[in-house]
């Protein structure tokens, strides 16, 4: 059984889910499109394997290449003339609502619910505001959610993870936690 961290992006919950079982939607759709001019094909519902109109000069400079193109598990990657190949997987499944980003399911709530009400008492006793880790969840984050331009996180403009975002604080309830455009 693999550990699988669910994220509902400001509201997290921890859920097992067998890694057998990852035939994820997010991860079908990001092969169906995959970001820089990439082009998918699915092999199997958890393995897929992407074509760059990239030449790469070396094994390595096509390894760090690949490894920067999506948010799941990097199985192989090869060289093909001026093509540069790379076969991702995933070992986790999250709801259809939900996106899955590296070991995390995402969902935003209402933005309405978010802007005008949230807080952490909110959440409930198995939630909490989601706070970004590293510098790749953040980036992932903000590709796949570009349509919300501002979302909750429980991260402070100190953190140096987010040093680079713009923070709106809100007063009153929620002060604690900040606002932030995702960039």
């Amino acid at each position: 059984m693999a550990l699988l961290q669910k994220t509902l992006l400001f509201i997290a919950a921890w859920s097992r889910v067998d890694a057998f079982e990852a035939d994820d939607y997010t991860f079908g759709q990001f092969c169906r499109r995959p970001p820089n001019f990439g082009a998918g094909k699915l092999i199997a519902t958890d393995i897929c394997e992407v074509t760059y109109d990239v030449e790469m000069d070396t094994n390595l400079a096509a390894a760090s290449f690949c490894e920067q193109q999506h948010p799941y598990s990097l199985k192989s990657f090869g060289r093909n003339g001026a093509k540069t190949i790379c076969t991702i997987g995933s070992y986790f499944k999250c709801k259809e609502s939900e996106v899955l980003i590296d070991k995390t399911c995402y969902i935003v709530k209402e933005e309405k619910t978010i802007l005008t009400a949230f807080t952490q008492s909110g959440c409930g006793s198995r939630h909490t505001v989601h706070k970004f880790k590293s510098q790749f969840e953040q980036k992932w984050v903000a590709t796949f959610f570009t349509k919300h331009p501002m979302l909750w996180i429980a991260n402070s403009p100190a953190d140096s993870i987010t040093k680079h975002l713009k923070f709106a604080l809100r007063k009153g309830k929620a002060k604690h936690m900040s606002i932030v455009a995702v960039l």
